[in-house]
């Protein structure tokens, strides 16, 4: 629970979601980017924003989406 006035981050608000996504044994990779779009969307600035963009990459990897992998890479 967060407290009152608190701002919320990007790990509070994936909430399990992108990991139920990207879960064994068949993984929407495709539902694991929009959610991985959209935290980076909401929380740009939050520490966490390296990683999740680097997730975002390797599921792009994992459906084909090569060139756009590659752009999230960098």
């Amino acid at each position: 629970n967060r407290g009152e006035g608190s701002t919320p981050t990007m790990a509070s608000c994936a909430c399990g979601a992108v990991r139920h996504a990207a879960s064994w044994p068949f993984p929407d990779y495709h539902e694991a980017a929009r959610w991985y779009r959209e935290l980076l969307q909401s929380f740009p600035d939050d520490s966490e924003s390296p990683r999740t963009n680097y997730l975002l990459a390797e599921t792009l990897f994992a459906v084909g989406h090569n060139g756009a992998a590659v752009y999230e890479m960098k």
